[in-house]
């Protein structure tokens, strides 16, 4: 089925707890996020599509199983621009930013001047060790002394995306934030009293704090930010009409959906991809895989050698080299037919990189074309947005 996409923005503040019954006897705290997770879009739209079936839909276990088949999908920040949505990335975990004081020209104002240094992927030299026995295997360094930026662009413009991904970190220009992206989106602390599970009164001296988040960043010029994504599977006749209003996250605040006519990012065509030996694969949503990669890639790290495999579908044969994890993230969310939490499970968090070695380079640049803007996991993560990934060259990145 076709795809449809759609813009979600809001002035209200969101409140996207991970699910733990903060009001239970033994978990007085509670955690937020810091952005939207995938699963969350997914239950609003699907609960969007049900309820404007029937308000009794989703007491049918036919249509329980049927909602499952709407996916949300390619999901991309972005920043509203003159009431357009120019798309935002997430910047890659093999990039780290340096900060110099510089003085603006002509002026005696200093400004942050960041400067992006690029991790190279080695074997282990003879006087090193590590827990990792592959010698196939590649370690990711830092060949700087400098401490990482306190402040540094959570999203990047999609030109400074493109820029490294066509021609390298390296091609990632110095200088001010503003230039290169956009700082973290503006949150807030709140504490409330804690609730008694029995009476459900508040309970004197027990307290749990949530993270408000506001689709607006920080900074001196704060900027709107939105998010764009893709709807596929809805049921044929159906009157679901997804814009307008709906209630998102914790504490029923409002997000405002509309239809978008932008199209989903093409892949850029080019000489840059063309016999790659190796290619990177940056996570843009969270990877639902039960594991640090996906099962179908991950090699075994006990082992002399790792292979090369299959990519699930195609002829084309990759291996997975090395990684730079960002680490993970524990999400519960609500099963709104067992009206109870979810089991939590650890998803990779975004901004992970991937890299593959390819067996055939003159295949890279289809390879390439394959993985853009597809997801990593399989069909069911899929349509609940996991696994969204680009495509990015290395230049001078692997000294094997």
């Amino acid at each position: 089925m076709g795809q449809n996409r759609y813009l979600l923005k809001t002035e209200d503040y969101l409140v996207l707890r991970d699910g733990k019954p903060f009001g239970s006897e033994k978990n007085w705290g509670s955690s937020s996020y810091s952005w939207l997770q995938p699963q969350t879009l997914t239950g609003m739209i699907r609960t969007a599509v049900g309820f404007a079936q029937s308000q009794d839909y989703f007491k049918s276990p036919e249509n329980q199983k049927a909602i499952l088949k709407v996916g949300v999908e390619k999901i991309l920040p972005g920043e509203i621009q003159d009431g357009k949505c120019e798309f935002l990335a997430l910047p890659p975990s093999d990039i780290i930013f340096t900060a110099d004081l510089v003085k603006e020209p002509e002026s005696d104002t200093k400004y942050e001047q960041l400067t992006p240094h690029e991790l190279v992927f080695s074997r282990l030299r003879q006087d090193e060790g590590t827990d990792i026995a592959n010698p196939d295997w590649l370690v990711p360094r830092l060949n700087t002394p400098e401490k990482p930026a306190k402040t540094v662009p959570v999203f990047w413009f999609w030109k400074t995306w493109l820029e490294y991904a066509l021609k390298g970190v390296k091609a990632v220009s110095k200088g001010k934030l503003s230039a290169l992206g956009r700082e973290s989106p503006v949150s807030q602390e709140r504490v409330h009293n804690a609730l008694s599970s029995q009476t459900r009164t508040t309970e004197q001296g027990r307290l749990f704090a949530n993270k408000d988040l506001y689709f607006y960043t920080s900074g001196d010029e704060p900027k709107q930010l939105c998010i764009s994504f893709g709807v596929s599977g809805l049921p044929q006749n159906s009157n679901s009409d997804l814009s307008g209003d709906r209630y998102l996250g914790g504490d029923r605040k409002t997000v405002q959906i509309q239809s978008a006519s932008m199209d989903f990012p093409a892949f850029p065509l080019g000489q840059a991809w063309e016999n790659q030996k190796f290619l990177k694969l940056v996570l843009m949503t969270a990877g639902n895989w039960g594991s640090w990669c996906p099962n179908w890639l991950k090699p075994d790290l006990t082992a002399s050698s790792i292979p090369f495999v299959k990519i699930p579908g195609k002829d084309w044969f990759v291996r997975l080299r090395s990684a730079c994890v960002s680490g993970w993230e524990g999400v519960s969310g609500w099963d709104s037919v067992k009206r109870a939490p979810k089991a939590m499970k650890k998803l990779v968090k975004p901004s992970s990189v991937f890299l593959l070695e390819v067996q055939n380079p003159a295949e890279s640049a289809v390879i390439a074309q394959h993985f853009w803007g597809s997801s990593l996991g399989e069909e069911v993560e899929a349509r609940e947005g996991y696994g969204l990934v680009f495509p990015a060259v290395t230049v001078n990145q692997i000294e094997e």
